[in-house]
């Protein structure tokens, strides 16, 4: 559990960390989906962050998805394995969005990893070191 909303601002982007949790499964379809490690047969963990984002410039901006990474204190990241609407139900969403002037959208961003990871940091683009930090609490 995330203990306070982070966020930070880059080239007129705010960026918002609302809530940060893990669970040993999801929903999947009509049932269920769990993480298993390959080599060791271990169970893992989904880890799921959801993340808001508000054009603070004139123009319209996109941003991709694909590019947000979960990583631990040394870190080790991981990209999302599914991106949702930020919403009750779960719908997908499209990995590249767009970004009205003055408006916020929100998003899902589930990642898969072993039981023992611990999150520190959202990596906003894995081809820079655009962080978020945060206090993470289980």
């Amino acid at each position: 559990m995330v203990t306070k909303k982070p966020g930070i601002s880059i080239n007129n982007i705010n960026y918002t960390l609302t809530k940060v949790a893990q669970n040993g499964r999801i929903n999947h379809g009509p049932g269920y989906a769990v993480v298993k490690d390959k080599e060791t047969g271990k169970n893992g963990k989904f880890y799921l962050i959801e993340l808001t984002m508000k054009n603070l410039s004139k123009d319209e901006k996109k941003f991709d998805l694909t590019k947000v990474c979960l990583c631990d204190v040394k870190k080790n990241c991981f990209t999302p394995t599914r991106i949702e609407l930020k919403s009750i139900i779960d719908l997908p969403s499209k990995r590249i969005i767009t970004l009205k002037p003055n408006k916020k959208r929100g998003r899902k961003l589930i990642f898969a990893g072993p039981k023992n990871f611990q999150p520190k940091y959202v990596l906003l683009n894995s081809e820079s070191e655009e962080l978020i930090e945060f206090e993470y609490e289980i």
